[in-house]
């Protein structure tokens, strides 16, 4: 109330408009804060103060257009501050501008090359963009600044994965085997490839440890059942559905497979049953 006060009283005042703006949006007042804040912005738009609040605002509200516009003027008049263009590259990548987005983190990444999520979120970056060799080269780096992390060969094995080169997936989730926290994970990755490419008994063979570690997983529970049922293996199927559908009893894809399986037994009314289900 003293604020409106004052901004009625001295309505070119703009600290006094920015502290209005400030309150407002404490008291949740979004709409009226951000009208105080652009006010002062218009007048004076380098009064970052200002700015940074309306930063909030449209974050706030998911306008993302807006929150960009905002953020690109005060990356312009700071160009030093790092978590300004970090969430800048967040903005761009909602929007689905990859190649700005880009351009901000490897600027970060100029003042932190010894930053192991950054360059792995590069390379990111550039798998939007469908540049797979950016993409690797940037996980490579990764790599090598940090060898005792799994992080890049998982992200560059999911890169190859995605981009259809399953040899070269292959390849990199053979190596992670080596990281013994994450070896069920890589075994999962293995058997999926796997499956894809028709080889059941690989893919069985590398699910059934990876289900052992991970037995609450559902995603690791499905592709087990789907690699004992390419095998036309019934019984290990229905093996592995007991404590699955136990689990997770309403999962309907786990109901399907069921049916499989007891088809493949020559069970069919118990097959029906699930189907119905």
């Amino acid at each position: 109330d003293l604020w409106q006060k004052l901004v009625r009283l001295r309505p070119w005042d703009l600290d006094a408009r920015f502290q209005l703006g400030q309150a407002l949006w404490q008291l949740g007042n979004a709409r009226q804060a951000a009208q105080q804040l652009a006010a002062v912005t218009a007048k004076k738009p380098d009064y970052l103060p200002a700015r940074r609040v309306l930063v909030l605002i449209h974050a706030s509200r998911s306008d993302t257009p807006k929150l960009v516009r905002e953020l690109e003027a005060i990356a312009i008049r700071a160009p030093d501050d790092l978590e300004v263009k970090g969430d800048l590259a967040t903005a761009y990548g909602a929007l689905g501008k990859w190649k700005q987005a880009i351009a901000a983190l490897e600027q970060i990444a100029q003042k932190r090359p010894n930053d192991l999520a950054l360059l792995v979120r590069i390379g990111d970056a550039h798998r939007k963009t469908g540049d797979l060799d950016g993409a690797i080269g940037w996980y490579q780096r990764a790599g090598k600044l940090a060898p005792e992390s799994s992080l890049p060969g998982f992200a560059m094995a999911q890169a190859y994965y995605d981009a259809g080169k399953l040899a070269d997936a292959s390849r990199i989730y053979t190596l992670l085997q080596k990281y013994v926290a994450d070896l069920p994970a890589a075994e999962e990755a293995l058997g999926a490839i796997a499956i894809v490419q028709g080889r059941a008994d690989d893919a069985a063979w590398y699910l059934r440890r990876a289900v052992r570690e991970m037995p609450r997983s559902l995603p690791t529970r499905r592709a087990v059942i789907a690699a004992e049922l390419m095998r036309k293996a019934a019984a290990a199927a229905l093996a592995q559905l007991e404590p699955a559908l136990a689990a997770w009893p309403e999962d309907a894809t786990l109901h399907y497979f069921a049916a499989l399986a007891h088809h493949l037994a020559n069970d069919d009314l118990s097959a029906h049953e699930e189907l119905t289900t």
